[in-house]
């Protein structure tokens, strides 16, 4: 994904790539854009905002997307390791 995300106030389950991701994998993907969410918001990611997944070889830039918390996934392609 290369494009941004902006949401209004109370937004749910938000990411640059999927606000949410229910299926058994996520595999080579990436989010490049910035992620934006008004007050109240949560379950906020740079890649994803929810995950019931596992994530694997998939990353987010932390400085383009504004998100640097890497506990939904990769901040970067070089420790992309990250599972559920």
């Amino acid at each position: 994904s290369t494009g941004s995300v902006t949401t209004g106030i109370n937004a749910f389950g938000v990411g640059g790539l999927a606000g949410v991701v229910d299926g058994p994998s996520l595999t080579n993907t990436y989010s490049i854009g910035a992620v934006s969410t008004g007050a109240g918001s949560s379950e906020v990611g740079g890649l994803v905002g929810i995950n019931n997944s596992t994530i694997t070889s998939s990353f987010w830039n932390t400085t383009t997307s504004g998100i640097s918390d890497t506990s939904k996934g990769c901040g970067n392609i070089s420790n992309c390791a990250h599972k559920k």
